[in-house]
């Protein structure tokens, strides 16, 4: 009980740590202090908005006129900038934007604002009576909680524009779980079940990689091994928590084969760093958890290993790239034998 409590105070300051996810608390939190208590009368023309007819119908007017177009503006922006971003990376990255808490919340908000305004805004007085317990203007401070709450949209859909912030989401979507269903929960002969699951987990894994891929060929070394370093992270995390020795092995099988093929990727686009860089940070992962790996994985990596160093001897002549052929040669044998000695 106690160990589930602690998991979810982490994984809610890890959430709150996020900028556009605190500023969305912040907000949230002001709108409930304003309605609630007297905060909202302090201001002018709060009082004059009330007091006033004629000003009121009038800001109610202009209100509905901008809570409209502001949606369908930041609408229309939302989809070029995601579309742009579909482009330079993955079309798989539309769903992490318009899927995301942010963007509905703030979408189901303006246009509950708009409906208030339409229908409810005026003097009907069973919602006058029923509304009684809050001290402020609702219509107005619904319609401005709609034009704050565009600042934590814009904060993280800035943020999902630049691929170190994007991998860092696309990786925060997998779970212990993800693996489990393929691994430890699917039952002999349910052979649908699983290859459901897979291509589930595959769907999460392939935008991590198109990325990765992509940053390989404009050879942008410092966000592939962000990427690799977050997955380092949260699937080691994962086999320090689970106690399933298989569980943690297929994990552990399943980060070591995505980085060899990238590595081999790189080979055939003659990004050498990169390999270097990618066989580096697959020592460093297999060091730290080289107990999760157990000898049928590790003569699969062994055998991945070996193909992206046989691809390389293929492609560059020890005469020509000495220095990248003995950094290749010294980073094969430091990985080839993290693998021999689970082997043996």
């Amino acid at each position: 009980m106690w160990l589930g409590l602690v998991s979810v105070i982490k994984g809610l300051w890890r959430w709150l740590r996020k900028l556009e996810n605190a500023a969305l608390v912040i907000v949230i939190a002001a709108f409930i202090l304003c309605c609630f208590t007297d905060l909202y009368h302090l201001c002018p023309c709060g009082i004059s908005f009330t007091q006033n007819g004629e000003t009121r119908a009038s800001l109610y007017d202009s209100l509905l006129q901008s809570l409209s177009t502001v949606l369908a503006l930041i609408v229309s922006l939302l989809f070029v900038a995601v579309q742009l971003a579909a482009q330079a990376y993955t079309p798989r990255v539309i769903k992490k934007h318009f899927e995301s808490f942010h963007f509905i919340f703030v979408s189901l908000v303006f246009v509950f604002s708009i409906l208030w305004l339409i229908f409810i805004a005026g003097d009907h007085p069973y919602f006058l009576n029923k509304l009684a317990f809050i001290k402020a203007d609702l219509a107005v401070m619904l319609s401005s909680f709609s034009f704050v709450l565009l600042i934590p949209l814009v904060i993280r859909t800035y943020k999902l524009m630049r691929p170190k912030y994007l991998l860092e989401e696309l990786v925060d979507d997998i779970s212990e779980k993800d693996f489990e269903r393929i691994y430890r929960d699917a039952r002999p002969k349910q052979f649908e079940h699983v290859r459901l699951q897979e291509s589930k987990l595959e769907a999460k894994l392939q935008p991590i990689f198109d990325i990765v891929r992509g940053c390989t060929l404009k050879g942008d070394i410092q966000t592939v091994r962000e990427a690799f370093e977050n997955m380092h992270e949260r699937l080691g995390r994962m086999i320090r928590i689970t106690d399933d020795e298989f569980l943690s092995e297929q994990i552990a099988k399943t980060l070591g084969q995505r980085m060899l093929e990238i590595g081999l990727f790189a080979n055939h686009e003659g990004k050498i760093e990169l390999t270097v860089d990618t066989l580096g940070l697959f020592e460093n992962f297999f060091e730290d958890y080289e107990k999760a790996t157990k000898r049928a994985s590790a003569t699969i990596l062994y055998s991945r290993l070996k193909e992206v160093k046989q691809d390389f001897d293929r492609k560059y002549t020890q005469s020509r790239y000495p220095k990248q052929y003995r950094q290749i040669t010294v980073m094969f044998c430091r990985c080839r034998s993290i693998l021999a000695s689970i082997v043996t």
